[in-house]
């Protein structure tokens, strides 16, 4: 690598700053999510609401950094394609393959949490706290669509195409602060979590779907497709331990690991059997073998 501080060069600097300036627009639109409806909250309501607010975001962070940790050890390898071929299907192979692996571990601890998470709260922020269990509930399951796809931030950063999702995420983010600012005086911490919703379908489920298909040429069909499976096994076997713990409920620290255990168990041998190819199995036990040498 060679440098020149003698001579300016306009063009490089003007094509690194829009660049980092969508970046910058994105990461002021998450602080807005994550920070203003608090503020909201505070200015408009009780210091109450802010306290059960803030557990409910607490939990929704867990779901965006397990996501997060997998998608970025790809950024390598997506800005490799993308400067060598820029071949669609490959990138959309490798979105959907990433995508696996996350949408299994999203499932997998949202399931956890839906059957063992309201006695959670209760051990970790208390009875005065109980309504961020189905807080999170809410905030957690839109924002499910953009965790497993975060790959295609990378993919779009990698083309220089980011801008287009800064514009979306600053209007969803706008109508969220409507709509908190509205409802927050009749719905208190709801119209924040109904704010925070809308914004997540509407910005991340449709339009960011739609920009990934039409725009990005990344087919979406065969994404969501590779990640029915997944979906279907965790509605069927969060529903049934749901209706078990009907029975036998979730009150006392014993039960809470007991489920707990028996869910983890559950959920892994149907994932492996039932969701995962052999290929992706394979793979995963090599990985294991490799590690434990």
């Amino acid at each position: 690598m060679s440098f020149d501080l003698h001579r300016f060069d306009r063009a490089l600097f003007k094509s690194i700053f829009v660049f980092s300036f969508w970046i910058f627009l994105n990461q002021i639109t998450d602080l807005v999510n994550n920070q203003v409806p608090n503020f909201l909250l505070g200015m408009l309501a009780s210091s109450s609401t802010v306290a059960v607010f803030s557990v409910a975001m607490q939990v929704r962070t867990v779901f965006v950094s397990m996501s997060l940790a997998m998608s970025n050890v790809f950024v390598p390898l997506i800005n490799r394609i993308v400067a060598s071929s820029d071949d669609s299907d490959r990138l959309t192979k490798l979105m959907t393959r990433v995508g696996r692996y996350q949408m299994i571990l999203f499932c997998f601890v949202f399931g956890g949490f839906v059957i063992i998470g309201r006695y959670f709260i209760h051990l970790w922020a208390g009875d005065q706290n109980a309504d961020a269990y189905w807080l999170a509930l809410m905030m957690i399951l839109p924002v499910g669509v953009d965790l497993v796809q975060n790959t295609g931030i990378e993919i779009q950063r990698a083309r220089n195409r980011q801008k287009t999702r800064s514009a979306i995420l600053v209007t969803t983010a706008t109508l969220d602060v409507v709509i908190s600012i509205v409802l927050i005086p009749r719905l208190g911490y709801w119209a924040t979590a109904i704010g925070y919703v809308v914004g997540m379908v509407l910005g991340y489920g449709i339009l960011m779907n739609l920009y990934y298909h039409f725009s990005m040429k990344l087919d979406m069909r065969y994404f969501w497709a590779k990640q029915v499976s997944t979906l279907v096994l965790t509605v069927i076997l969060t529903s049934v331990f749901v209706v078990l713990t009907h029975f036998s409920p979730v009150s006392s620290l014993s039960s809470f690991i007991v489920w707990g255990a028996l869910y983890s168990v559950a959920f892994t041998v149907s994932a492996w059997y039932a969701v995962l190819s052999v290929d992706e199995r394979n793979s995963i036990k090599n990985k294991l073998h490799l590690l434990r040498r």
